[in-house]
């Protein structure tokens, strides 16, 4: 495959996850299972909180990171798209 087609096919790879991310969250009802991630991966939490005996546990932060980016990166591509409006605030958080 020559370079110039392998960028063809990674830009229609990346236009049909758009339109998927679109198709799945860009109407009412994914705009509320958005904000139910949101909850559930509570992204308006700091990552950072202590434990037991006022410790910090790394591996638990990074775990709650790792759910917190996954929501932010589905909401950056439904406003990227038009979806979610910035003057309303964020998707999923109306």
């Amino acid at each position: 495959m020559r370079v110039d087609e392998k960028r063809e096919a990674e830009g229609e790879r990346l236009r049909r996850n758009l339109e998927d991310v679109r198709a799945c969250f860009g109407h009412e009802a994914g705009r509320r299972v958005l904000g139910l991630l949101h909850a559930a991966a509570a992204t308006n939490s700091p990552c950072f909180l202590p434990g037991k005996g006022g410790v910090f546990d790394t591996h638990a932060a990074a775990f709650r990171d790792g759910r917190r980016s996954v929501i932010l990166d589905i909401e950056r591509w439904v406003r990227e798209l038009g979806e979610g409006p910035e003057e309303k605030g964020p998707v999923g958080r109306r």
